[in-house]
């Protein structure tokens, strides 16, 4: 906000509160009229929107803070009664979750209760000769209806006072006697008699009640919407990458509110979650077999930005579990409310597991993985989180509890499996990347991952084809095979077509990095210690690397033509691409290689292995030499050894990022071609021979 502004405003304010007088200009309003429903055609079926003073409402929002705050920490609210319009109280979940809780009590042991849901609709003042409108619906429950009557008579008295009326054709009411729903009792306000939900059921705080005492309604409806919004998506006429985006941030989140107040079980989410998966991949351009791994691990060498409905309604059922028993209002917290999820998956009992993980996650400490150093890593500990803290800790390690069954189902599988002994790291699909990427090539990715794609091998194992062979080279033809191992497709120059063009890209990038002006670093930077109990200012130390140690580095490339080593040594090996400064006499040699996932680290064993004599002549020289294999698998999966060469050579920030996706891009492309290719008994490259 501009400070000249703020300082005019705070003193607006000021003078406002020094003189106790509200401007004029803050106690008019501009009344909007908005229609409550179809063809509203007097003022009770509009609804008015009062536009106000920017400036009053920021005063009296502070004003309403203080005293909110005032009034909750010397407790002259008693939040078991008021919990609307109070920060810090979930009253809509906390209010329905009681009564939904008392009316099963009241049913299953066959005890007396009466509910009644009353709105309140307008307040009169006489001098003004108008009404000003507004509407809340608030429930309450005696275990009589004579107690309930009282309590009616008393809020009529109140509202009289308060010249407030209420609605009572919007309001609901409901009498159980011994268990069950009777009519024979009668309840009014104002003059006029309620409703029950027998004739009329009530939407209260996003749930609805019904004389049936239960949600099986409910979860009809549930089902309904579900069915009926995937229908409205695929009947859009629009891209399945589209329809995936509706499903996510459209669908998804109108489920969460159900999936956490109803009494939904287990065993119907997952049934909603398959017809979900279903459309998903009708979308997607995958084939019904495709595993619902694929389309939901989080932690996957291929990861989609979707959300597992059945995730989903285990972390809402897991936040309300502890939403109510680590509730502030005291009588929430002994009332015994039970979330109920059937009998395959209990909420309460998987937060006990997740909270004796997490203690006992404290105990072992901060573990390092794979090759993380000691201390890279930063983790919140169970037992110095507030509230909040853990329950989100809670709801992460139920997140994580789920993919770990997905990683033991992706183990389990055979084809669709294999991802899992990949030596690469992982690729995170955004939606900003799924726009970019044409159906084709979606339909590729997704295929190739996991293995079902139409090969011949895949082919003869459907049933599908008899003669399981590459139409190539009549060796078995496996996905493996016609990307990688194909050696007719070598021979033709169908695997050089893609490595020079992943080559090109690699070697603009660092054309670029050689081209930069650089600070030359030729000593390490002095560590400031710090003594104990002293402070000092941070700053950001740029990690210098190879190319920064030296000037005037001149680059080569073997592409189109051969390349000729500098004349340090003689010899006959072509490295793909050489670095080396004459004046700081250093070389580096790279050498990308673009394979078989499975076969990275084999791959790199031999090409560094391949160029290990050279390195030694040339040292012998006198030289500071680096070789550098780089791997990057067929299918666009860069390989850890990708990430430290840039930074061993000094490219940092989101220049590596950029530069390994462009490569990925690149690879996948290339090999999605080769693979629309793949029957053709000629190869012809592109014009330029790359």
């Amino acid at each position: 906000m501009c400070p000249k502004l703020l300082k005019r405003l705070w003193r607006i304010l000021r003078v406002t509160w020094r003189k106790g007088k509200i401007p004029e200009c803050w106690q008019t309003a501009e009344g909007i009229f908005v229609p409550k429903e179809k063809n509203s055609a007097t003022m009770n079926q509009f609804r008015t929107i009062s536009l106000l003073s920017v400036e009053g409402k920021i005063f009296f929002a502070i004003l309403a803070r203080r005293m909110t705050k005032y009034m909750t920490s010397n407790e002259y609210i008693d939040s078991s009664v008021q919990k609307g319009g109070i920060p810090g109280f979930p009253g809509c979940i906390e209010h329905t979750s009681a009564i939904t809780q008392l009316i099963r009590e009241a049913k299953i042991n066959q005890g007396d209760l009466t509910v009644v849901w009353r709105q309140t609709g307008r307040l009169e003042d006489p001098k003004l000769h108008q009404e000003c409108e507004y509407h809340q619906t608030e429930g309450s429950w005696t275990t009589t209806h004579v107690q309930a009557r009282w309590i009616l008579s008393a809020l009529e008295e109140t509202a009289g006072w308060a010249r407030v009326k209420f609605k009572p054709r919007k309001s609901r009411c409901v009498v159980i006697k011994k268990g069950k729903v009777t009519r024979k009792f009668k309840l009014s306000i104002q003059q006029e008699e309620i409703p029950t939900i027998v004739d009329n059921p009530i939407k209260c705080l996003g749930k609805w009640f019904d004389a049936s005492l239960n949600d099986s309604k409910n979860i009809k409806r549930l089902q309904s919407q579900v069915e009926e919004g995937l229908r409205r998506i695929d009947k859009s006429g629009l891209p399945g990458k589209f329809k995936s985006c509706m499903y996510q941030h459209g669908l998804l989140p109108r489920l969460t509110w159900p999936l956490t107040l109803y009494e939904v079980t287990t065993t119907t989410v997952e049934i909603l979650e398959r017809k979900i998966s279903k459309c998903l991949r009708r979308w997607l351009g995958v084939p019904p077999s495709f595993t619902s791994v694929g389309l939901y691990s989080t932690t996957g060498k291929l990861q989609l930005p979707l959300s597992s409905l059945v995730e989903e309604f285990k972390v809402a059922k897991v936040r309300l579990v502890m939403t109510v028993r680590d509730s502030k209002d005291e009588k929430i917290r002994n009332a015994g409310i039970e979330t109920r999820t059937g009998r395959q998956w209990s909420a309460s009992s998987a937060v006990q597991e997740a909270e004796s993980r997490l203690r006992h996650s404290d105990i072992v400490g901060i573990t390092c993985i794979g090759k993380q150093g000691l201390g890279s890593t930063r983790v919140e500990r169970w037992g110095t989180a507030d509230t909040a803290g853990r329950r989100k800790m809670v709801q992460d390690n139920i997140r994580k509890m789920e993919e770990e069954i997905r990683k033991v189902k992706a183990v389990e599988m055979g084809a669709q499996g294999a991802w899992t002994k990949w030596e690469t790291t992982e690729r995170r699909l955004t939606w900003a990347d799924i726009w970019k990427l044409e159906p084709c090539r979606i339909q590729f990715l997704l295929r190739s991952v996991y293995n079902v794609l139409p090969t011949p091998t895949n082919l003869h194992r459907w049933g599908m084809t008899e003669n399981p062979n590459c139409p190539l080279c009549d060796q078995p033809g496996n996905l493996a095979h016609v990307l990688s191992s194909c050696n007719t497709a070598l021979t033709q120059g169908r695997h050089t077509w893609r490595h020079n063009k992943v080559l090109r890209e690699l070697a603009d990038t660092l054309e670029k990095k050689r081209q930069k002006k650089k600070k030359c670093t030729k000593h390490q930077p002095y560590i400031n210690f710090v003594r104990s109990g002293e402070t000092t200012n941070k700053k950001a130390v740029h990690q210098g690397g190879i190319l920064d140690g030296a000037n005037s580095w001149e680059m080569r490339v073997d592409l189109g033509q051969r390349l000729v080593f500098p004349e340090v040594v003689q010899t006959n090996l072509r490295p793909d691409i050489l670095l080396w400064s004459q004046q700081g006499r250093k070389m580096v040699m790279i050498e990308p290689t673009v394979h078989w996932e499975d076969r990275c680290q084999e791959a790199h064993e031999r090409k560094k292995g391949k160029c290990a004599d050279l390195a030694d002549d040339v040292r012998a020289k006198g030289w500071s030499v680096w070789v550098l294999p780089v791997e990057m698998g067929c299918r666009g999966f860069p390989a850890q050894s990708m990430w430290r060469m840039f930074s061993t050579l000094g490219i940092q920030g989101r220049d590596p990022r950029a530069a390994v996706q462009r490569l990925s891009t690149t690879a996948e492309k290339s090999s999605s071609w080769l693979w629309w290719r793949r029957e053709d008994l000629s190869w012809k490259p592109s014009i330029d021979g790359q």
